[in-house]
């Protein structure tokens, strides 16, 4: 859970997943006023919430994608920029044993990827926008639709168009 308290002195916003125990060692006076399940949109809920209280210092103590880099740590943040980079260099090259793959591979095996039609259309849509052309091709004896791009060969039994009267219309 992602929690909003605002802080009276200095009056200021703390998004974070700490408790109110937590907060309490180092604030003594603040108060909850949001909870969130989840981060998507919380840069957004959080400005809100700001312009309502009428704050203008927010801490993030947790990683909100689209801002630089948001730590809980004392360090200055060029010494953070080469621990990261020392992280990632550090990990480049690695090979992975056979044994690691073959779990790996194991424990992906037999799972599939369920996606709602709206999400199978939303990702149709994201590649026409990004440049992918494809076309619709079906297969008149089962009825499968599929979508190919431009350029690769048709597969075998597949004609131009699309089926609208099957079930399968997006797979």
């Amino acid at each position: 859970m992602i929690r909003v308290f605002i802080i009276y002195k200095p009056k200021k916003l703390i998004v974070t997943k700490e408790t109110d125990r937590d907060l309490r060692k180092e604030f003594s006076s603040f108060e909850l006023i949001n909870t969130y399940k989840t981060r998507r949109g919380i840069k957004e809920k959080v400005n809100n919430l700001a312009v309502r209280y009428k704050v203008t210092d927010i801490d993030y103590r947790l990683y909100i994608p689209g801002r630089k880099m948001i730590a809980i740590t004392d360090r200055p943040i060029e010494q953070q920029l080469e621990i990261r980079r020392k992280i990632s260099a550090a990990k480049k090259g690695f090979k992975m044993s056979e044994e690691w793959k073959a779990k790996i591979s194991a424990a992906h095996r037999g799972k599939k990827i369920v996606r709602t039609t709206e999400q199978k259309i939303m990702y149709a849509s994201y590649r026409t926008k990004t440049g992918w052309k494809y076309k619709w091709a079906t297969n008149p004896y089962t009825g499968e639709n599929k979508q190919i791009a431009l350029g690769k060969p048709l597969p075998e039994g597949f004609v131009y168009g699309r089926n609208f009267n099957s079930r399968s219309n997006f797979r």
